[in-house]
């Protein structure tokens, strides 16, 4: 599986496009890391990473649906709530004692990068486009 930014990714704003940058950023770094079979440390790094990245990003884009008043920002945050949920699962089930093995960072690897383009994919690019005719820059 290959983790890039494709342009099909790209919301047009670009502080959200440079969020999402470095997101696919810490996923390669995991690619790395799943490669050479060190993965304990890895996973725990993003997993922290994430939680401070979620809340930046999130709030970030909340904003610009508030400024904007976002139709569907209901349905958006009920998305962010959510991955921060399951975000939340995982650090439990990860900084406790529980030994992460490769198989479950390429598990954690592959749900990441599937959740974040269909999020993208779906749920930003409705946003992007409502951003841009708005005249969000």
């Amino acid at each position: 599986m290959e983790v890039k930014w494709e342009d099909e990714l790209s919301t047009g704003v670009g502080m959200i496009d440079n969020q999402h940058k470095n997101l696919i950023t810490r996923i390669q770094k995991l690619s790395r890391a799943i490669q050479h079979n060190k993965v304990g440390m890895e996973v725990l790094n993003l997993i922290k990473f994430l939680e401070d990245y979620s809340r930046s990003h999130f709030t970030t884009e909340e904003k610009y649906m508030k400024k904007y008043n976002y139709p569907e920002i209901v349905f958006h945050v009920k998305q962010h709530r959510q991955f921060m949920k399951t975000l939340n699962e995982l650090k439990k089930l990860y900084t406790g004692n529980a030994r992460v093995d490769l198989e479950t960072a390429k598990h954690m690897q592959y749900e990441l990068w599937k959740y974040f383009k269909e999020h993208v994919s779906v749920v930003d690019a409705v946003l992007a486009n409502f951003l841009k005719n708005a005249g969000a820059r």
